[in-house]
C-alpha cells in the first residue's frame, strides 16, 4: 500500500504455527492466548461446542476441550500468565481462576462511551489500560478500576480500500478488529488480509500482507507469546516480534551522561 508499506511491519508474511481444532470444534473462532505454558483459543456463538480449547505450543495438537457456555468476545493474558475474558455484550472483564473457569474480575463505565456488544478488549501493551475499539477510535479503560479514560482517532482510518465504514451503518467485525502489540495497535481488514499498525498518536506506521490466509474469519485476529493470530479451520500463528521502544534523545543522552559519570567516580583504595 503505498505511502504505509512495511513500516514497523514487514511487507508480507506467512504464518508459522497452526492450533488445530479439536473434534468439538468452534462456532466462531475469536482470540488466542498464552498463560506462559499453553495456548489457549476461545470462541463465540451458541451453537454447541467447545468455546474454549488448550494447545501444546509446541505441535499445535488440542490437549483439552471446555464447554463452560461463554460466548467469547476477546481472550488474553497479562504479563503474569494469567488470562482475562470478555463476553458478548457484557462490559465487565472476566479472570480465568481454574482451567475454564471465569468469574468477573472488573467492570469496564460504560457511561462515557458504550463499548460495541461485540468488540473484543485487549490490554495495552503496558498493562495499564484496557483497550475497545469502533471504527476508526481506539477507547481506553484504566486497568485499576474500570473508569474510562480517554479515546484515540485513528488518522486517516477510512482511507484504505475497503476500509471505510458502510455507509448503511456498522461493519461487524471489520469495524472492531484490535490486537495489542507491544506499544502499538494493529486492525485487520480479512478482504485483503491486510494488518495495519497504529502508534499512540493514531499515526498508521505500517501495513503488511499475510500470505495464505484464504479469508480467514474476521473476527478471529489476536496477538499473544510473539505471535498473530488469525483462523482459517484452525489458528494461524503469524511470528512478529512486538518492537522495542527507543528512548528519546534526551533521554539517551541523560543515560549516557549518567553512565559517564559513574565511570568517572575516583574509586575507593583497598587497604
Amino acid at each position: 500500500m503505498a505511502g504505509h508499506a512495511g513500516g514497523i511491519l514487514p511487507d508480507t508474511l506467512d504464518y508459522s504455527l497452526t492450533l488445530r481444532s479439536g473434534q468439538a470444534a468452534f462456532e466462531v473462532p475469536m482470540s488466542v492466548a498464552f498463560d506462559g505454558t499453553f495456548y489457549y483459543g476461545a470462541s463465540g456463538g451458541n451453537s454447541g461446542g467447545a468455546p474454549l480449547q488448550t494447545y501444546d505450543p509446541l505441535t499445535g495438537d488440542v490437549l483439552s476441550a471446555i464447554n463452560n457456555g461463554f460466548d467469547f468476545r476477546g481472550l488474553f493474558s497479562d504479563a503474569s500468565g494469567d488470562l482475562y475474558a470478555r463476553v458478548y455484550g457484557d462490559h465487565s472483564i472476566l479472570k480465568m481462576t481454574a482451567p475454564g473457569v471465569f468469574t468477573s474480575f472488573l467492570s469496564l463505565d460504560n457511561s462515557v462511551v458504550n463499548l460495541n456488544d461485540q468488540a473484543p478488549v485487549v490490554l495495552s501493551g503496558d498493562g495499564s489500560a484496557y483497550a475497545s475499539r469502533f471504527e476508526n477510535t481506539i477507547h481506553f479503560w484504566s486497568a485499576v478500576d474500570g473508569s474510562f479514560q480517554s479515546s484515540l482517532t485513528l488518522s486517516g482510518y477510512g482511507t484504505v480500500p475497503g476500509e471505510a465504514p458502510s455507509p448503511t451503518g456498522p461493519s461487524v467485525p471489520k469495524d472492531i478488529t484490535l490486537a495489542s502489540f507491544g506499544s502499538y495497535y494493529l486492525t485487520y481488514l480479512d478482504d485483503s488480509d491486510e494488518v495495519f499498525a497504529w502508534d499512540t498518536n493514531g499515526n498508521r506506521v505500517g501495513n503488511m500482507t499475510l500470505l495464505n490466509n484464504n479469508g480467514a474469519n474476521a473476527f478471529s485476529f489476536s496477538y499473544s507469546n510473539g505471535h498473530l493470530f488469525t483462523n482459517d479451520g484452525g489458528f494461524h500463528g503469524y511470528e512478529l516480534a512486538a518492537p522495542v521502544a527507543i528512548p528519546e534523545p534526551g533521554a539517551a543522552c541523560l543515560l549516557l551522561v549518567g553512565l559517564g559519570a559513574a565511570l568517572a567516580l575516583p574509586r575507593r583504595r583497598r587497604s
